[in-house]
């Protein structure tokens, strides 16, 4: 039960790391995220054009 804490709290503390930045980046763990948001944004946003 120890190392479940211990891991929850290694977990805890990468996610607090890595999501300090509000950025595309941050968001999916790559540096060359912008790239690939430029390319697969329209299309995604196609998608909600219901809305």
């Amino acid at each position: 039960m120890a190392a479940q804490g211990q891991e929850r709290e290694i977990q805890k503390n990468y996610w607090a790391e890595h999501s300090a930045d509000l950025t595309v980046e941050a968001m999916m763990l790559d540096s060359k995220a912008a790239d690939l948001d430029k390319e697969e944004r329209p299309e995604v946003m196609s998608l909600f054009s219901w809305i």
